[in-house]
């Protein structure tokens, strides 16, 4: 029911675990590109746009953006280069693990994603 991706573009499906009480979880997705760095902090230009299946309203998500890295300007010794995933803000999803989270991407960038989940506690307030 999720169109093919489009030329140039990568579809990406994550199928997530049935979980007790999924209510309680978000699912926190990243898209981005591994390169090397320095000490700076460094950040893809873009966002994850939620778009719905026409005719079956199931959403997805696309990528927009330029694709253009920008960092800070610290000075960094040249021996501070490392290889990270350089990543756009991240979207929430909701959790439900009835559907696939469909995410199309441009072809040179990848989709990584974490669950979080929220405890719920009752605290009594005391006289004292």
């Amino acid at each position: 029911m999720f169109p093919a991706a489009n030329p140039g573009q990568t579809r990406y499906v994550i199928n997530l675990p049935q979980l007790m009480e999924e209510h309680n979880f978000t699912v926190e997705v990243y898209v981005g590109i591994p390169m090397e760095i320095d000490c700076n902090d460094h950040f893809l230009s873009g966002q994850l746009i939620q778009q719905t299946v026409e005719g079956w309203g199931y959403n997805f998500y696309t990528f927009e953006g330029d694709g253009k890295v920008f960092s800070t300007l610290m000075g960094c010794p040249e021996a501070d280069r490392h290889l990270e995933f350089v990543r756009a803000a991240p979207a929430l999803v909701p959790y439900n693990s009835r559907l696939p989270v469909v995410i199309y991407v441009p072809e040179q960038f990848e989709v990584r994603y974490k669950f979080w989940t929220r405890i719920e506690r009752e605290y009594r307030a005391t006289n004292n």
